[in-house]
């Protein structure tokens, strides 16, 4: 058996053993006073079931323990969620058309995507005219941190941007450490110094974070001691780098899966590339190692148990005794039964998210059907995203007809949601219009559903009526105090004034 948290292992031990002695302690002298005054004797039976009773109850706290067997790893297909970050270290990303700097909004941007990007493996590469590898894969967001905000005090090493040169090395490392499939989010200025002359795997998603403007900025020079020299010049000019969008769009034709955003000082497309990723990334599963440590609970639970019932047969169903069991197993079933609950209630949110993922992902490249714009309305309002699956109710429903029926209804129990009690009364009622002209079986829960969410409406409307009335009730007669207040103040200072005078 495994228990990792040694500390608290260690703590519930002790409060059983001291549990343990009290009981035990409280017992004996019970016993002893008895046979004093009453000269009875305790039987083997009453002993026996004290113990047994004791080691039940020992055993039952243990197996709320989080007891865990040896690690077991089987291979199964898994999905590939290795993610590198490719990071333009060159001299032009000291430009400051981005504030404060484009490396320091590349770096920005990349400590953002690693607290986002849960479940991925993610490895730090800068680069310039040579690629240099900062971080190995790993799933410590601690260590990318500290790794990450070295890069901005560091500085840029200078010289050129080898990008399709680091993206070439960059899928070499994902094929020598895994099967070749993998995640690369470039971050550069899109300033390349070498030719477009490659071919990436259709196993690699590509994505590019241009940063900086198309305006561009002058490119300052320091010393090792951060003192300025200046701009960086050519024959005598101040060299001006600037975001250039068609090199973005030259380089992301080089992968089949792949896409290009552009960052400014205000601008954050973290959640635009995992979506991204996310998508490509739904049909590629490959060959990996899964680790599973089998829960051993029962081991415990199930010789509690029947500790207890023996313990409690020999005592014959002490009352006392029989009553703390039942207030324990109840709470515990309880605690178990909240767990589960918010289990099922954490897979269903993450299963609608996956699908909002999905429709929005086809939705930019091609366009959904009218079935799917109302799942999608659906979804995001059961994540509670009211603005955005209002927005599409709005543009998609107008009339109630047979294929819109449910989501008006969907559409009036979202205003209900939100307190908004008209706009609910409204779609409901005309729900129900519809359901009249056109009786059907099919539509009687619907209608019934419909009836019951109006009375809701009416009533929270009456409430929140009431609730207003008393308040402002309660503010007018805050004012006619203060009123009253003030008009004794004024006749208390011309008593004083008459007395004075």
């Amino acid at each position: 058996m495994i228990y990792q948290n040694q500390s608290y292992l260690l703590i519930i031990i002790l409060c059983i053993v001291l549990f343990l002695f009290l009981n035990f302690k409280l017992e004996r002298n019970f016993y002893s006073w008895v046979k004093k005054h009453w000269f009875y004797k305790r039987s083997f039976k009453s002993r026996a079931s004290s113990i047994f009773i004791a080691i039940g109850f020992t055993l039952l706290s243990l197996s709320l323990l989080d007891i865990r067997g040896e690690e077991k790893s089987r291979t199964d297909d898994v999905k590939e969620y290795k993610t590198v970050l490719l990071i333009d270290n060159s001299l032009s990303m000291l430009a400051d058309d981005v504030r404060p700097n484009r490396l320091s909004k590349a770096v920005f941007i990349a400590r953002h995507f690693v607290k986002k990007a849960v479940g991925h493996k993610i490895s730090v590469v800068l680069f310039s005219d040579n690629s240099k590898r900062l971080v190995p894969f790993t799933n410590d967001t601690n260590l990318l941190e500290a790794r990450l905000a070295g890069v901005s005090e560091q500085g840029a090493f200078g010289g050129g941007s080898s990008i399709v040169k680091s993206i070439k090395e960059t899928e070499q490392y994902l094929r020598t450490s895994g099967n070749g499939s993998g995640n690369i989010l470039v971050l550069t200025d899109s300033e390349s110094s070498d030719e477009l002359n490659l071919d990436v795997s259709d196993d690699i998603n590509l994505a590019i974070i241009g940063v900086g403007t198309k305006k561009g900025s002058f490119i300052p020079l320091k010393d090792r001691r951060g003192n300025s020299l200046g701009h960086k010049k050519h024959l005598g000019e101040k060299v001006t780098s600037k975001l250039s969008e068609d090199s973005l769009k030259r380089i992301v034709k080089i992968a089949k899966y792949s896409k290009y955003w552009i960052a400014s000082t205000y601008s954050l497309p973290t959640e635009e590339v995992l979506d991204f990723f996310d998508k490509s990334n739904k049909l590629k599963t490959v060959k990996g190692t899964v680790s599973t440590r089998p829960v051993l609970t029962h081991y415990l639970l199930i010789p509690a148990v029947l500790f207890l019932i023996l313990g409690y047969f020999l005592s014959s169903l002490n009352p006392f005794i029989l009553a703390c069991l039942f207030i324990f197993v109840s709470v515990d079933s309880k605690a178990q039964k909240e767990l589960s609950e918010k289990q099922k209630q954490q897979v269903e949110e993450n299963k609608l998210r996956d699908l909002v993922i999905d429709l929005k992902s086809k939705w930019r490249e091609k366009g959904i059907s009218q079935r799917e714009k109302m799942q999608l309305a659906g979804a995001l309002a059961s994540l509670n995203e009211s603005d955005q699956a209002r927005k599409i109710y709005d543009e998609s429903l107008k009339e109630v007809g047979k294929t819109s029926v449910y989501d008006h209804f969907n559409w009036g129990t979202l205003d209900l949601k939100e307190k908004k009690y008209l706009d609910a009364l409204e779609k409901l009622q005309k729900v129900q219009d519809y359901i009249k002209k056109n009786p059907t079986p099919a539509y009687e829960n619907l209608r019934k559903k419909a009836r019951q969410n109006t009375l809701l409406a009416l009533k929270e409307m009456k409430k929140d009526q009431k609730k207003k009335k008393d308040q402002d009730k309660k503010d007018q007669d805050k004012k006619d105090q203060q009123n009253k207040d003030q008009q004794n103040k004024d006749q208390q200072n011309k008593d004083q004034q008459n007395k004075d005078q």
